[in-house]
């Protein structure tokens, strides 16, 4: 199991990431982070993080998606399902070592999946 926090934007914002929580109790800071923008939805629109109540949550299935996080957009039309291991392992962008590389494809990698709600 992970010990990772799972970020996301609101109010219409487009990026989300991690951050790696102290695996001790005397671990103070973060080991890593990083964030990217969410990829366009399958219709093609931008993906809009959604409004308060926070739209966000993390759950372990050990089957089907071990530390895995979820997303809904705005207008909840879309569910994002982001692969918490595979965004830690996501190349950097070679500028920033807190950013994923922008040209890495999420979707193609598995790392978020889309569900039309």
């Amino acid at each position: 199991m992970l010990h990772v926090i799972f970020y996301t934007g609101e109010f219409g914002t487009t990026t989300l990431g991690f951050g790696q929580m102290p695996t001790t109790s005397s671990g103070t800071t973060l080991s890593d982070w990083a964030f990217v923008h969410f990829p366009n939805t399958p219709d093609g629109a931008v993906f809009s993080s959604g409004v308060d109540p926070h739209q966000a949550a993390v759950f372990n299935d050990p089957v089907n998606c071990p530390d895995c996080a979820l997303a809904v957009n705005a207008n909840t039309s879309w569910l994002a399902v982001v692969d918490l291991n595979k965004l830690i392992h996501a190349p950097r962008d070679p500028s920033d070592s807190h950013s994923i590389d922008p040209a890495y494809d999420l979707i193609a990698h598995n790392v978020l999946a889309y569900y039309s709600l």
